[in-house]
């Protein structure tokens, strides 16, 4: 019963969110936790694209954490591999910091936005 109760609630937002307005939609192609930063910090992370968006007309962020590989992925995940590669093109890879440290570039990136009034995709 209480899945079913959820589903219906899955579907009454998806309803209510489908059409709404987006007047700027911003892609992050999630590159940014693999070569843009020199330390792993959020402020860091979220220096390279997302800070300069609030304010904005940026309605949503499309962001991806893949773009490696087929199923490597830049987050905390148990149904891919998790790039922490550092060698290469990969030397500000800070991926496998952030999960040392219990985060991923992931979480703060949704953090940021539901911080922020900013619709997310993954």
């Amino acid at each position: 019963q209480g899945m079913i109760n959820e589903i219906a609630n899955i579907r009454i937002l998806r309803e209510k969110f489908k059409n709404r307005r987006r007047r700027i939609i911003f892609n992050n192609d999630g590159d940014d936790a693999r070569y843009g930063c020199k330390k792993a910090t959020p402020d860091e992370l979220l220096s390279q694209r997302t800070y300069p968006l609030v304010g904005t007309q940026v309605d949503s962020i499309f962001y991806s954490t893949g773009g490696v590989g087929f199923g490597v992925f830049n987050h905390r995940t148990v149904i891919g591999q998790v790039n922490t590669n550092r060698e290469g093109s990969f030397i500000n890879n800070v991926t496998g910091e952030f999960i040392e440290q219990g985060t991923d570039p992931l979480i703060i990136m949704v953090d940021f936005c539901n911080n922020h009034n900013i619709e997310i995709f993954w």
